[in-house]
């Protein structure tokens, strides 16, 4: 049964960047698999445990095809308003089109608020 799961792992690192070639992605994954049972490739096993994180890792990551966005903001709370303004946030390879807000309480309650169409600053009370 490891055969669908190899190639959805395998799809999910090839879709990060598609100039990947298939060797590419195959090479990475046989590299950072984790070996199981005898030392190397073996029947048994094969190349072992498939590592997604690593094999994709090994084929750049993040690289240039995707940054993730800086959140920079401030808070300013009186009573029980306060005010939001993320207008410093950016995304390096594009642009902000939404954000959440996680609330989190004393009690450990949680409350979120997500923004959509975010275009320039970003300010909400």
């Amino acid at each position: 049964m490891a055969t669908p799961h190899v190639s959805a792992i395998a799809a999910l690192i090839w879709s990060s960047d598609p100039s990947k070639t298939n060797k590419e992605v195959r090479d990475a994954m046989n590299q950072s698999a984790r070996d199981l049972g005898d030392a190397g490739r073996d029947n048994a096993y094969g190349y072992g445990l498939v590592q997604a994180y690593d094999a994709w890792n090994l084929l750049g990551g993040y690289g240039t095809s995707n940054v993730p966005p800086i959140a920079s903001f401030t808070a300013n709370c009186a009573d029980t308003s306060c005010s939001f303004d993320a207008g410093a946030s950016n995304d390096p390879d594009g642009s902000i089109d939404n954000f959440m807000i996680l609330f989190k309480n004393e009690f450990g309650h949680e409350r979120s608020l997500l923004v959509e169409g975010v275009s320039g600053g970003i300010k909400m009370q």
